[in-house]
């Protein structure tokens, strides 16, 4: 399932796509009978019958059926592992509109094991997946352009993909483009901004970005200062195994009254996260 970033990644060689071997549920096309059962018996894990369905979603001519099992072969999983195979599925899903295809034979061409690295071929297939609204895509385009060795360096031309897969929901990009409004790169340092994408992370749970939120909240950077608030979060982010909130927690918890305490520890217990956009 997909890997959520804890920290943000400096460079491209951190790019999240590689790392996850099938998109979450929430994710998934389903415009194929067949690739929808595929997927369904992919989250019980029956891998075998997930590869017989997805072939059988290819005769029937569905697209995504040749990018899941394309992921298949790449990995592994109920195959045997065959990237040439896995290419040659991915750049057929590719012909027939899959952006999500296109974004993964443009992060192989960054670099994988058996795929010749080829940044022309990185950079076509990443644009044309971003230029399709692929979130993955413009997250990955995005940085790119951050990181200036597939393409020319233009941090502020990265900030404009970083926003446009932020607000389609993608954690990575709402959590780069936090950072660079904080840091300022690609742009002036604006504080309320980072607090912004910050928080949208935040909303969708992420442990990290509950952290910089309760940071915010405590010192009043972005936002209005708010003790009650800043513990609320830094106990989310405690929960959901960010350590460093600890200290910060503990610190709280001897500023506030008991009235304070109480009413943060109900906002924590009833707080529910985001699901998808």
């Amino acid at each position: 399932m997909l890997t959520q970033i804890s920290v943000i990644p400096p460079h491209f060689t951190t790019l999240v796509t590689l790392l996850a071997l099938f998109l979450s549920p929430a994710t998934w096309a389903g415009n194929g009978t067949y690739t929808e059962q595929g997927l369904k018996a992919l989250e019980i894990n029956e891998i075998k019958k997930a590869a017989e369905l997805f072939n059988k979603g290819i005769d029937a001519n569905e697209v995504d059926a040749y990018f899941y099992l394309g992921r298949m072969y790449e990995s592994g999983i109920g195959v045997t592992q065959d990237i040439v195979k896995a290419m040659q599925l991915y750049r057929t899903a590719a012909d027939k509109g899959s952006a999500r295809a296109m974004n993964q034979l443009g992060m192989l061409y960054l670099g994988a094991p058996g795929v010749l690295q080829d940044f022309e071929k990185a950079r076509e297939f990443l644009r044309k997946a971003a230029e399709a609204g692929n979130a993955e895509a413009q997250f990955n385009y995005g940085s790119l352009l951050l990181e200036g060795k597939v393409v020319e360096k233009n941090p502020s031309e990265a900030n404009k993909w970083f926003e446009k897969s932020g607000k389609q929901g993608y954690i990575p990009a709402q959590l780069r483009l936090a950072r660079n409004y904080q840091m300022g790169i690609g742009t002036k340092k604006n504080p309320e901004q980072a607090f912004y994408w910050y928080l949208q992370a935040a909303v969708r749970g992420q442990p990290y970005a509950l952290y910089e939120i309760g940071l915010r909240y405590k010192t009043g950077d972005g936002t209005v200062k708010d003790l009650t608030q800043a513990h609320k979060y830094m106990n989310l982010a405690l929960s959901r195994g960010y350590r460093k909130a600890l200290p910060e927690l503990r610190e709280l918890t001897n500023q506030l009254n008991r009235d304070q305490l109480l009413k943060a520890q109900e906002e924590a217990r009833t707080w529910k996260p985001v699901v998808g956009d």
